[in-house]
């Protein structure tokens, strides 16, 4: 211990400032600079050695005392980011898990409820034209009593197939596997002309299955609601339930259907 002179008082308060500033960029870019090896080795320097200046009142003036300190500071740092490494890996893993089916792949109902719900506040905020569509395999219950639960999951993996092939296309499409045998389609600046065809298309390939089984060859057939957002939709729960009161009202006349705005349009 020495008195602290003005020279060192002014490297602490340098030390500081460094600290400061870059703690800051850090912050602001820290994916960029864990991502990148040489951005990453680059901040832990910098941030050590404002450390070093910092502390370098109350010590000897040392050279090597000075860059063993950074070097500790350095390996320290290290250490904490490989542990933070690991853990965000786990927690990557853990939210993909959460947000994925695990039977058909699709993006889960998890998934579905925070991408629904700011695709309803851009729509409720006019920044997109949203549209909703909702799809049910019909008779799926019959499917699972008649054939066995494994049956039942193969028809949902080849439906989940068919709807996925017929949206590739489309930009701002995403698929959910939103419940059971229930699927849903959030559409992006996508008015009902566009989610009417896309779910004809869908409504097609899906007639066009025929599923084996030790029992006999099936056919499997959906039914499908359609909605527009439209200002009257005050939230997204009454905007849902507009599009879910199109597909039951699909199954409640004759099932294997595409209702737009309570209108069936394929038949």
């Amino acid at each position: 211990i020495h008195d602290i002179t003005p020279l060192s008082l002014a490297i602490a308060v340098i030390g500081l400032l460094v600290i400061a500033v870059s703690a800051f960029v850090i912050q602001k870019y820290s994916v960029a600079i864990i991502e990148n090896k040489l951005l990453f080795v680059i901040a832990m320097i910098v941030f050590a050695t404002s450390w070093g200046l910092l502390i370098l009142p109350s010590q000897e003036l040392d050279v090597l005392l000075f860059i063993a300190l950074i070097c500790k500071l350095i390996v320290y740092m290290t250490c904490i980011h490989l542990v933070n490494s690991v853990g965000r890996i786990q927690y990557e893993a853990l939210i993909e898990r959460i947000n994925t089916d695990f039977l058909t792949q699709l993006s889960s109902r998890t998934a579905f409820e925070k991408s629904f719900d700011q695709s309803f506040k851009a729509a409720k905020n006019k920044t997109i034209q949203l549209a909703f569509i909702i799809l049910d395999i019909d008779n799926f219950k019959l499917v699972n009593d008649t054939y066995g639960h494994l049956i039942g999951d193969a028809v949902l993996k080849e439906v989940s197939h068919a709807i996925r092939e017929n949206i590739v296309n489309y930009k701002g499409a995403e698929l959910f596997r939103i419940g059971g045998e229930e699927f849903g389609i959030i559409l992006e600046n996508t008015d009902y002309a566009e989610a009417q065809k896309m779910s004809l298309n869908i409504l097609k390939a899906v007639n066009e299955l025929s599923v084996k089984t030790d029992k006999g060859t099936f056919g499997v057939t959906i039914s499908i609601g359609v909605a527009e957002w439209h200002e009257k939709d005050k939230t997204k729960e009454m905007f849902y339930n507009r599009a879910e009161s199109y597909l039951y009202f699909a199954k409640n006349n004759g099932k294997n259907a595409v209702t737009v705005d309570g209108v069936i349009v394929n038949r």
